[in-house]
């Protein structure tokens, strides 16, 4: 299967756009609004229905640098998870 430019395109706005959803959520409505928008783009960018995936988050290091589940993968956009305890929010920080 081959990607084309366009969809290429598409995939980077959606996720850009994603971002600034997740993160406006967070300022109008708290840490619950966020996680609910950071799902739907979990849901709708990610492939999760296809089985494990390999998310390496860009501020993530050390044993938890790779994500491969959607707790994972979710903790690093939003934080507020004790399992990943250095996540502190990537989709948190007031992108607009």
């Amino acid at each position: 299967m081959t990607i084309t430019e366009t969809e290429l395109a598409e995939a980077r706005a959606a996720w850009g756009n994603g971002l600034v959803a997740i993160s406006t959520a967070y300022d109008d409505d708290g840490i619950e609004a966020a996680r609910a928008v950071a799902y739907d783009l979990l849901d709708g960018l990610y492939g999760f229905e296809f089985g494990p995936i390999l998310f390496k988050p860009t501020l993530s290091g050390g044993a938890q640098t790779f994500r491969t589940d959607k707790q994972g993968t979710l903790s690093y956009f939003i934080g507020h998870n004790p399992d990943y305890p250095q996540d502190t929010g990537f989709g948190l920080k007031s992108w607009r």
